[in-house]
């Protein structure tokens, strides 16, 4: 699934390059270095009333929120900005709008309108030439596309951003498209080309050196050595991404690294622990209010207590299906139901 979700967990950086009033770009050091609680609070309590008003600072608003899981606060912020562009006729600010409207309502399960508003953003960015916003849309509608069990549709588009990132030498860009391919090759068990995405996706990461991200593509390496059996070497990048996430605000990040615990200890043959690490992911999905990453959580729980031969198993393992296909999240449930037939 996503990691920005799961799929990816892509952060939406929407603001307008050399556009930021001054006040304004401590808050935006604060989002590029992991500070997403100092950013939101630099937003409410240094800036004046006009200044946060500014779509370029209220996107940038937008983004730190998200990472912090206030779902409800981003995508206030995220129509106030489309409100504005619209009014003002700007493209450029009804591009970006959208395509954070759309990663939310990709996040909160409501696949169709998020297909749609990031399919109209897409348009917009083809029309404006973009090479900032354009690649992070086309990265949000492969997840979108993964999600749904579109893969090919999912790499092509993948591939299309890695393109434009090249070209641009964009390492934060190059690391998160990586690590989407890495989990869509992993996913489809191609074992060999998930290894050489993930190298590119680390690399990448490295040179931005943001804790959130290089915990992302370290959680993404873990799982494949999961996949792949080696649980020392799992262990060891979720030791990584546990470090580099004890330092900052990531919520979303959070939830993600306390499902691959539970992987990680189901593996190991402890699923009481697995089960443990599940629930606190899922409640910390569930608080942000986020329906993918929690029935992701929710799954390897169930797969957890069906290991402990507990009653509410095949409840819990109902309740996942349900909600998957509810979600239309049909990637995610193929996963869990290959995942469940595999315990004992």
């Amino acid at each position: 699934m996503p990691s920005w979700p799961l799929l990816g967990r892509i952060p939406i950086m929407a603001s307008r390059r050399g556009q930021l009033p001054g006040p304004a770009k401590v808050m935006e050091h604060a989002v590029v270095t992991g500070d997403f609680g100092g950013a939101l609070e630099q937003f409410h309590r240094a800036l004046d009333p006009a200044m946060r008003e500014l779509p370029q600072v209220e996107l940038l608003a937008a983004t730190a929120a998200v990472r912090l899981g206030d779902w409800q606060q981003a995508t206030s912020l995220g129509l106030s900005v489309l409100e504005h562009s619209r009014r003002n006729d700007d493209p450029d600010g009804r591009m970006r709008a959208l395509n954070l409207l759309g990663g939310l309502a990709f996040e909160r399960g409501v696949l169709d309108d998020a297909e749609a508003q990031l399919l109209e953003a897409l348009t917009l960015a083809r029309q404006l030439e973009d090479r900032d916003v354009g690649p992070r849309i086309l990265n949000n509608l492969g997840s979108l596309a993964h999600v749904q069990g579109r893969i090919s549709e999912a790499l092509e588009r993948y591939h299309e951003a890695i393109t434009v990132y090249q070209g641009d030498g964009n390492d934060r860009g190059l690391a998160e498209t990586y690590h989407n391919i890495g989990l869509v090759q992993r996913q489809e068990r191609a074992w060999s080309e998930a290894r050489v995405a993930l190298r590119h996706a680390i690399r990448h990461a490295l040179v931005v050196a943001e804790a959130s991200l290089l915990a992302l593509v370290h959680m993404g390496s873990a799982e494949l050595y999961l996949e792949v059996e080696n649980l020392q070497q799992a262990q060891a990048e979720i030791d990584v991404a546990d470090r580099l996430l004890a330092g900052v605000q990531d919520k979303l990040g959070e939830a993600e690294l306390e499902r691959v615990h539970a992987l990680l200890k189901l593996e190991q043959g402890n699923p009481e622990s697995a089960h443990r690490h599940a629930l606190a992911g899922e409640a910390v999905a569930a608080a942000g209010g986020n329906p993918l990453l929690e029935s992701e959580c929710a799954a390897v729980g169930a797969t957890a207590l069906q290991g402990l031969g507990a009653d509410e198993a095949q409840t819990k393992h109902d309740r996942v299906v349900e909600t998957m296909k509810a979600l239309g999240a049909s990637q995610p449930l193929k996963r869990f139901e290959r995942q469940w037939a595999g315990v004992g």
